[in-house]
């Protein structure tokens, strides 16, 4: 399991990543049950209970819910019961929000004074339709979070040096100029997380409040990746998963 440092600073905010040592997190890689053992096992880590949880299955989108007590146990044992969406907040202390990921950003978002705390599934197209800044603007309408307030964490996720895309449909985009780094006549590093840094400054977060892992999952072997594995066939095929929640 993994933990972002500057987030266990804060007693009641319970978070990790699980790692291939724990097993696949996923049930298209995997059966129900040899998955919601993997899913009970390591949530067993962090003292949490499998039906304290609400599952996200991220759409690749830019949609973003509220959930409650009612939500609790949806999509932890099977596929069909997780909310197609691609951010999840809550008010609810108790209530876990749980995420797969393998390359694409899973970004916590965290409000001390508020008690509040979310979670977004962003890969390159969420990010290109301001997830981010949208979760932020969620906040501060709908709970009166302040944006400065905020503590934002980026999980492990495909970083720049090693997201490697030929002829991205990003490159015709402005936006993603600052963005794109062209290595060849056709290929590209994608920095997406960069792109998404700069999306939650402008929202008003402040830089200080922003921290990142740092662990890039193409090169980090003790995550899955979908990028890795598609290059490689390396065999570990699968998705590890992110979990948050308030004491």
């Amino acid at each position: 399991m993994y933990q972002i440092p500057k987030l266990k600073e804060f007693p009641d905010l319970i978070h990790g990543f699980s790692t291939i040592d724990d097993g696949n997190m996923s049930f298209k890689f995997g059966g129900e049950n040899e998955v919601f053992e993997n899913r009970k096992k390591f949530l067993e880590k962090l003292g949490i209970k499998p039906d304290s949880c609400v599952c996200l299955m991220g759409q690749h989108g830019d949609k973003i819910v509220v959930v409650g007590k009612n939500d609790a146990g949806s999509g932890i044992k099977d596929y069909t019961g997780a909310l197609r969406v691609d951010g999840l907040i809550t008010k609810e202390k108790g209530l876990y929000l749980f995420m797969l990921a393998a390359d694409c950003l899973p970004i916590i978002f965290y409000s001390p004074k508020r008690e509040i705390v979310g979670i977004i599934h962003a890969g390159w197209r969420g990010v290109d339709k301001e997830i981010a800044a949208k979760t932020v603007k969620k906040l501060e309408k709908e709970f009166d979070c302040k944006a400065t307030d905020l503590i934002i964490a980026f999980g492990p996720a495909a970083l720049k040096d090693s997201y490697i895309k030929g002829n991205p449909s990003q490159k015709s985009l402005p936006k993603w100029e600052a963005f794109l780094e062209k290595i060849n006549d056709s290929k590209y590093k994608i920095d997406f997380v960069g792109f998404c840094k700069q999306q939650l400054i402008k929202a008003g977060v402040k830089k200080e409040n922003l921290f990142e892992s740092g662990v890039d999952t193409i090169k980090d072997s003790r995550f899955y990746s979908h990028y890795r594995d598609s290059k490689t066939q390396s065999g570990d095929k699968g998705r590890f998963a992110c979990v948050v929640g308030i004491r």
